[in-house]
């Protein structure tokens, strides 16, 4: 295959885990990318979808890239506010489905389509989505997907979905 990564035909892989937070440290930990790579993060974020990836910047030596809305947008994470970001050097993307500052529900198939055509990994926080709406990670077509079972009245567990290589 010529792009292995985003060409999947089996079922998506879920790992259970103790928390969003712990999940993304641990795949930020397993991810690899070649010194000078960028990622890209929106300045929406809980810690949670952060964190991880910063210290997976530092380890690793990538440029970190801020990706933002405006009044403009809707204060909304969009392919067209995503898309001057983008550059063949961009590895991996990380946003929110929802802001939990502002409510704004992404439409993160869209921006995984987005990603995708850039040759890059996506990864969304569902913590604030998940407890309100129905998950669907193969229809959504993003890399990573997580969320925290005790926000959907559930254990202290967390799902992990990954979509195959």
């Amino acid at each position: 295959m010529d792009n292995p990564t985003h060409e999947w035909e089996v079922d998506v892989h879920q790992v259970l885990g103790a928390s969003t937070t712990q999940l993304f440290m641990n795949l930020a930990g397993a991810l690899h990318f070649d010194e000078g790579d960028e990622i890209i993060l929106s300045k929406m974020e809980h810690e949670t979808n952060v964190k991880p990836w910063l210290f997976m910047a530092e380890r690793l030596k990538l440029t970190v890239k801020w990706w933002e809305s405006s009044k403009e947008d809707g204060l909304k994470l969009t392919p067209e506010n995503l898309k001057p970001l983008l550059s063949s050097k961009v590895k991996f993307v990380a946003c929110t489905h929802v802001s939990n500052i502002l409510g704004t529900i992404h439409d993160v198939k869209a921006i995984a389509n987005t990603v995708h055509s850039a040759g890059a990994l996506f990864c969304v926080d569902g913590v604030s989505y998940a407890p309100h709406r129905r998950v669907d990670v193969k229809e959504f077509g993003v890399d990573f997907y997580a969320f925290s079972f005790y926000k959907v009245g559930l254990r202290h567990k967390t799902p992990t979905n990954k979509q195959p290589c």
